[in-house]
C-alpha cells in the first residue's frame, strides 16, 4: 500500500501483483497483454519520410508518437531496438526531381537534413537506426524474384505486379473487401494489371529517371516492397511492434503483409500493430495533397520545440488532434503550468525536516497550480500514484517507489558505411556534449556498404548484433527522460 499525505487530504491506494502492459493491436481490433516474441527484447519499425518537400506537423504527431511510445517501453525494462526507413527512391521525389531540375540525391540530402534537424528540435531521440531503401536494393529484387517464382507476382512488360488474389490474407489489416475495390482508389491504374488491387513491386525505368538494374530490367522498386526488405533484414520473417499513421494501415501495411507472408511463409509477419490518429485542420485531414497542411520549420517560427511536443502529445495517440493556433496557444500555457509547478516540488523536495511544516504551504501551493493542467490531460491519477495500473493502451505497473527506472540500451553501431553522402547536421546542444542522434553516445546515422547504383554487394548481414540487446545501461545522471 502507498499512503500520499498533504495538509488536506491522505490517499491510501493498495497495490497489488503488477499488471501487464496493454496494447491496442489494429490486426486484432482490441487491447492485448504486450508479450515480445523473444523476452524483453523488442523490435519495432516505424515507417519514416520520403525527404522529398517540408516536414510538417502531420509527420510530426507520428514520430513524437512513437518516440514517446519507445521512450515508454525502455522506462519499463524492455530492450527496444527501433528502426526508421527513410524512402529515398519514390514517385513524389522523382515527380519533384523532373519539376525542379534537381538531382534527386541533392533533394534527398536537403530535406533529410532538415527532418533530422527537427527531430532534434522535437526532442525525439528514441531511434536506433535509420535504413535508407537505395541501400537494400539487393534484398528488394531477390523478394520480388521469389514471389515471382511462387506464383504471388508477375512480369507485365518490365513492370512487376503483386497479384492480391493469390494471397488469402488480404484486407486482414484493414477490413477492406477485394470485390469492393475501385480502379484508382489508392492504388495506381494499369491496364496492364491482372486486378485493380494489384501493385507494383518494381517500375521499368521511365526517361530521366533513375534505374536499377534487375532481372526484368532496369528500374526501380515500388513503395511497398522497400520496407518489408529494410524489415526482413535488420528482424528477420517476424518481430513485435509496427508504427505508423492510420492512412497508412491500406494500401500500404496491408501490401507489407502480403508480401513478407507469402515471401517467408511465416505468420504474422508483425505481432503487434499501432497506427497514430491524423492531424486535423478546421476538421479536415492534413494533407499535402489538399494544401492545408502546416510545415514543421512555420509553426516553430511562433513556438518552441518543447511546446510542440506537448501540443503532439496531448491527446489519446490514436486519436485525432485538430491543430490551431488557439489549441498551440493553450497547449503553451498548460505546459508552463507544468514547468513551473515541476519547479516549486522541486524546491520543496529540497527542504531539510526542520522546514516541513513551511513545505507543507508550499506543497499545496504548487499542487494546486499542477491540478488544473494535469487534470485536463487525465496525469492527475498517474501523479497520485505511479504504481497504479492504467487498462488503457501502453497501460500497466508505473515502477516502485525507490526503483531506478531503465534507460535506453546499448544502441546499434552499423560499420556499414557507403551510399550516397550523408547530410551534413546542424549543432544542437546534444551533438555539442558528443552525444549522438539517439542520446545513448551510438551511431544512428551510417550507411550500409553499397551504393546508390544498386550494384547489390551492400549485404554483409543483419541489422541485429549481440551487443542490440545488452542490458539497458544506467546513465550517470539517473534522469528519466521520458
Amino acid at each position: 500500500m502507498i499512503t500520499i499525505a498533504t495538509k488536506f487530504y491522505t490517499v491510501r491506494i493498495h497495490t497489488t501483483a503488477e499488471m501487464p502492459l496493454r496494447i491496442y493491436n489494429t490486426l486484432t481490433r482490441q487491447k492485448e497483454d504486450f508479450q515480445p516474441m523473444h523476452g524483453r527484447r523488442v523490435n519495432m519499425f516505424v515507417c519514416g519520410i520520403t525527404p522529398y518537400d517540408h516536414v510538417h506537423m502531420g509527420h510530426a504527431k507520428t514520430y513524437v508518437t512513437f518516440d514517446m511510445i519507445a521512450r515508454y517501453l525502455r522506462y519499463k525494462g524492455y530492450r527496444v531496438f527501433y528502426v526508421q526507413n527513410v524512402t529515398d527512391i519514390e514517385d513524389r521525389l522523382i515527380a519533384r526531381m523532373l519539376d525542379s531540375g534537381r538531382d534527386w540525391k541533392e533533394l534527398v540530402k536537403e530535406f533529410m537534413e532538415e527532418y533530422l534537424n527537427i527531430m532534434d528540435v522535437l526532442n525525439i531521440t528514441s531511434v536506433n537506426h535509420y535504413a535508407w531503401a537505395t541501400d537494400y536494393m539487393s534484398e528488394i529484387i531477390e523478394q520480388i524474384r521469389l514471389l515471382v517464382d511462387k506464383g504471388y507476382a508477375y512480369n507485365a512488360e518490365g513492370d512487376v505486379y503483386y497479384d492480391v488474389t493469390k494471397f488469402d490474407g488480404w484486407g486482414k489489416l484493414s477490413g477492406q473487401v477485394m470485390e469492393e475495390h475501385r480502379p484508382g482508389a489508392r492504388i495506381e491504374v494499369d491496364p496492364k494489371k491482372r486486378n485493380p488491387a494489384d501493385f507494383a513491386l518494381w517500375k521499368s525505368q521511365k526517361p530521366g529517371e533513375p534505374a536499377w538494374d534487375s532481372p526484368w530490367g532496369k528500374g526501380r522498386p515500388g513503395w511497398h516492397i522497400e520496407d518489408t526488405a529494410i524489415t526482413i533484414d535488420c528482424f528477420g520473417p517476424q518481430y513485435d511492434i509496427h508504427g505508423g499513421a492510420t492512412e497508412l494501415m491500406f494500401p500500404h501495411h496491408e501490401a507489407e503483409i502480403a508480401q513478407a507472408e507469402a515471401y517467408t511463409g511465416v505468420r504474422p509477419f508483425v505481432k503487434y500493430w499501432m497506427h497514430g490518429g491524423m492531424l486535423m485542420i478546421g476538421g479536415e485531414e492534413m494533407h499535402k495533397s489538399l494544401g492545408n497542411f502546416w510545415t514543421v520549420i512555420d509553426a516553430l517560427k511562433t513556438f518552441d520545440g518543447e511546446t510542440l511536443r506537448f501540443f503532439l502529445i496531448n491527446a489519446h495517440y490514436r486519436s485525432p488532434i485538430d491543430f490551431s493556433i488557439e489549441g498551440m496557444e493553450e497547449a503553451k500555457r498548460s505546459y508552463q503550468r507544468l514547468l513551473d509547478s515541476y519547479q516549486n516540488l522541486s524546491q520543496v523536495a529540497k527542504k531539510g525536516p526542520e522546514e516541513e511544516r513551511s513545505a507543507d504551504a508550499a506543497l499545496d501551493v504548487a499542487a494546486g497550480r499542477a491540478r488544473p493542467a494535469a487534470l485536463a490531460r487525465g496525469l492527475w491519477r498517474g501523479a497520485l500514484s505511479r504504481d497504479r495500473a492504467h487498462d488503457s493502451d501502453l497501460g500497466g505497473a508505473q515502477p516502485r517507489q525507490g526503483e531506478q527506472p531503465p534507460t535506453a540500451p546499448v544502441g546499434h553501431r552499423d560499420q556499414r558505411q557507403g551510399g550516397h553522402a550523408q547530410p551534413e547536421r546542424v549543432a544542437s546542444p546534444a551533438r555539442a556534449r558528443g552525444e549522438n542522434h539517439n542520446g545513448d553516445g551510438h551511431c544512428v546515422f551510417e550507411r550500409r556498404q553499397g551504393n546508390s547504383e544498386g550494384t547489390g554487394q551492400n549485404r554483409p548481414g543483419s541489422c541485429i548484433t549481440d551487443e542490440d540487446v545488452a542490458p539497458p545501461v544506467t546513465r550517470e545522471s539517473g534522469a528519466y527522460d521520458a
